[in-house]
Formats: structure tokens, sequence, C-alpha cells
């Protein structure tokens, strides 16, 4: 598994959230989830975690944003 801080594009963020669906096992320390931010695949790497969340993208930007969280 790559680091959280790695910077996954668009269409491999699509294809965890695919796999999540699908019942197929995600990466080590990585997991989702739906939101009322939108649907979310978390790595968690204490004492951080990156959230990775999938909302409808002005023109031009990406679908997926990240936040990371410490503590």
């Amino acid at each position: 598994m790559a680091p959280m801080n790695t910077e996954w594009s668009d269409a491999e963020l699509d294809a965890f959230w695919a796999a999540h669906l699908e019942g197929r096992p995600l990466p080590p320390r990585m997991t989702a989830q739906t939101s009322s931010d939108g649907n979310q695949l978390v790595i968690s790497d204490p004492p951080a975690r990156a959230i990775w969340t999938r909302r409808t993208p002005p023109l031009g930007r990406r679908a997926w944003g990240k936040i990371i969280v410490l503590g």
C-alpha cells in the first residue's frame, strides 16, 4: 500500500470505490464509507488519516478531494 500522502488519480480512486461496491477487498489500511459530504475512502496511518471525498466537481476540477486529519 502506498503511503497515505500518495496523490491518487480520480481514476484510481474511482476503481477503489468500485471495488468496495463489488465487495472486493481494499488495500490495507483503506476503508470506504458514505457520509453527508459524499463517498469517502479513508487511509489510516496513525496518528493521521487521509480522507478522500468524491463530490460532483466544478468544470475542469477533480472529483476527489483530500484532507489530512491528525490525531
